[in-house]
Parts: C-alpha cells; sequence; structure tokens
C-alpha cells in the first residue's frame, strides 16, 4: 500500500509502473503506454497482490481471464458493523460521483451512456465480528471497478475503516473503547487487504493461486479485536 500503481495527470512519478520500467526495460505496452505490464490495479493505499506481465502474450492472455471472470481476486477488510446476512452479493452500476469528482458512486438506476457507469459485483461473506461493531469481510471481485469494494460496502452502511472518502474515518468516534478508538486512529490507510488472486499460467497453462500474508499495519488492531481468520482460506466460491 501506499504506492499509485501507474502514471496520471495528479501522479507522474513515484509509481509501480515507474520501478517495474526500471528494474525490466522490456514489459508489455499493450494498448496504453503508460501502464506497461499492467492487468489490472490496486487502490494506493490498499495493500496485497497484484500481478504483471512481461510479455504481450501474458498481457493479452491474463487480460482476457479478467475480462471471462476466470480469474479471480479475493479481499479481506475490516468494516464498521455487521451485515444482516454473513454471505451476500451486491450489484450497481458505479460512476464518477456527479458532484465529487474523487469520489465514485452506484448510481440508481442503470445509467444513461454519458454518465459511464459500469457494472460492478462484488459477492461478500462474514468471516468475524466482534462485540465493538467492527467485523472481519471477504469480498470476492466478479468486475473489478474503481474504489468497487469501498462503494458496495458504503452502500450498505459497512465503510472500511481509515477510509477516507467513502466515512470509514468519521465513524471511529463511535466506538465505546477508548483503547479500540486510539487502535483505529493509528490507521493511515484503508483497511483492505488483496490476499488472494489465482489465474492460470499464460504458457503453462497452470492454475496458479497466490495469497499474500495480512500485513502488519492491520495486525495490531486484529490482535486487539481477538481476530484469527484474516490469513484463513477464502471462503467465497
Amino acid at each position: 500500500s501506499g504506492l499509485v500503481v501507474h502514471p496520471s495527470a495528479g501522479h507522474i512519478t513515484d509509481t509501480l509502473v515507474n520501478a517495474l520500467i526500471f528494474h525490466n526495460k522490456t514489459l508489455s505496452v499493450g494498448l496504453d503506454a503508460n501502464r506497461p505490464g499492467i492487468v489490472h490495479r490496486l487502490d494506493k493505499d490498499t495493500s496485497g497482490l497484484i500481478v504483471i506481465a512481461k510479455t504481450d502474450l501474458a498481457l493479452q492472455h491474463l487480460a482476457q481471464q479478467f475480462q471471462s471472470k476466470s480469474a479471480f481476486r479475493i479481499y479481506r477488510a475490516l468494516v464498521y458493523g455487521t451485515p444482516k446476512s454473513e454471505v451476500g452479493t451486491l450489484t450497481s452500476f458505479i460512476g464518477r460521483h456527479p458532484t465529487d469528482r474523487k469520489k465514485m458512486a452506484s448510481l440508481k438506476s442503470r445509467p444513461e451512456e454519458s454518465q459511464k457507469g459500469k457494472k460492478a459485483i462484488t459477492h461478500y461473506a462474514t468471516l468475524e465480528s466482534h462485540a465493538s461493531g467492527i467485523t472481519l469481510i471477504e469480498c470476492r471481485l466478479e468486475t473489478g471497478r474503481t474504489h468497487q469494494i469501498r462503494v458496495h460496502l458504503s452502500d450498505i452502511q459497512h465503510q472500511i475503516l481509515g477510509d477516507p472518502i467513502y466515512g470509514g474515518i468519521n465513524r471511529s468516534k463511535n466506538l465505546k473503547s477508548m483503547a479500540l478508538r486510539q487502535e483505529v486512529k493509528k490507521l493511515e490507510r484503508v483497511a483492505l487487504h488483496a490476499a488472494f488472486l489465482g489465474l492460470i499460467h499464460p504458457r503453462t497453462e497452470e492454475a496458479l493461486f497466490f495469497q499474500a500474508p495480512w500485513p502488519d499495519d492491520l495486525l495490531a488492531l486484529t490482535t486487539t479485536l481477538g481476530f484469527s481468520k484474516y490469513d484463513s482460506l477464502p471462503v467465497s466460491k
């Protein structure tokens, strides 16, 4: 976390792409020279797994897997509140927020083309809950829209801890435990982690499964909460 994936209008240097180009001059450019090797991306404040394509063949093959939904991405997050249903699916059309250009939003109905809303589907499962009202949740992406998990969880009033854009900071003051409030205030980012990634190797066609261990900067908080399933195998199908 803390690293922008590729250069953009507001962030030209110090990105993952800059570092990749420095170490590997032959990354696949694909259709966008500003994003060599990039098949998908993570928000700056999200930790975890990302796959990079070194060749054109790999880029095309991996992009097709993400487009056809044969690749899977599973995230773990700490959220406020406990969902009424232990498992569920969140579906909406996500586009740019009409008044706040830094935010994305679920549009109320199927959008007109000018609104550029795209269908977004997130499957979630509750892993562990604490009496304080904090829950460890797992999310599997069926689609990969900008801020998708953050928007969908905010839609059902289960904002991710530490999220400054979708209300995940303001709710910390409602925690009854002062010790827990202090622990949450120490968070310097969104409590969202790209924990699992599954895909087919572009050349050998071997099924690959990767796991990124729960990050150290979230460990103190999960220890305080008594959670133990943050590194367990995924429950989402």
